[in-house]
């Protein structure tokens, strides 16, 4: 029933907003307002969808671990010569999807590594070849191929590395930082 959930979740996230996106990941979208509340309110469902899988992952932050992370926002909002309004747009986007992942790992306690990074392999990983949907096949498969190996990384951090949800997140908001800039 949790992966039907997460499933739906995801995919209804994705969905509508690709859709509001117009399918350029080079183009900022003309309504980012809308899909950043698209994005918060999925949020706000993931933490109510999976209350056991929230316990974890906040349990796993240290007090110091948030601010962290929003001073990583702030730094991506100022480095990042986008729009201000599409860099929130972004790092809430990173958040919704790096929460997933963690729904995905947190799922089943005291899994052993490789049956949850399968999981996360075909849920996250594969489920970007959806996005040809929305945007041309090269992009998709360039996006399904990065998240399927920034799976491996967020998985393994995630479930084994002290303050691996926070290295986590840097890590997948550095990716923005650098595809938004330097493509």
């Amino acid at each position: 029933m949790k992966l039907l959930k997460w499933t739906i979740l995801w995919l209804a996230t994705w969905g509508i907003s690709q859709w509001f996106w117009g399918g350029n990941p080079l183009q900022p979208t003309l309504v980012p307002g809308t899909i950043l509340i698209i994005f918060l309110a999925a949020l706000v469902l993931a933490f109510l969808l999976f209350p056991d899988e929230r316990k974890v992952w906040l349990s796993r932050l240290s007090s110091w671990e948030i601010p962290v992370i929003l001073f990583g926002i702030v730094i991506f909002s100022f480095l990042d010569t986008g729009l201000f309004t599409n860099n929130i747009l972004t790092s809430a986007h990173v958040l919704f999807q790096q929460l997933m992942i963690a729904v995905l790992v947190f799922m089943v306690p005291a899994e052993k590594f490789k049956r949850t990074l399968v999981r996360v392999l075909l849920l996250f990983g594969v489920s970007h070849l959806l996005l040809a949907v929305f945007m041309s096949w090269p992009w998709a498969l360039f996006f399904t191929i990065l998240a399927s190996a920034t799976a491996i990384l967020f998985t393994f951090l995630m479930q084994r590395v002290k303050y691996g949800i926070t290295l986590s997140f840097l890590i997948h908001l550095s990716f923005y930082l650098i595809f938004f800039n330097l493509i």
